[in-house]
């Protein structure tokens, strides 16, 4: 527990929270709304110009990762 401005502020537990599969060859389950809804994410990506991506430091090779995830 945390006191700000008088105020005690609680901190969460997120031992609920489901932790995503860490293994290669672990099946993950979703929904036909999430598959779509990634598929269109994956393709407004491929779709736009290359000076609109702002693609994070972290991923080295944009276009290969959407390239894989297809």
């Amino acid at each position: 527990c945390e006191v700000l401005n008088g105020h005690a502020k609680e901190e969460r537990d997120d031992s609920d929270t489901p932790s995503p599969p860490n293994a290669p060859g672990v099946k993950l389950h979703l929904t036909p709304f999430e598959l779509e809804g990634l598929w269109q994410l994956v393709e407004k990506l491929e779709s736009l110009p290359s000076h609109k991506k702002c693609v994070p430091s972290g991923i080295h090779n944009a276009a290969a990762l959407l390239h894989d995830i297809r």
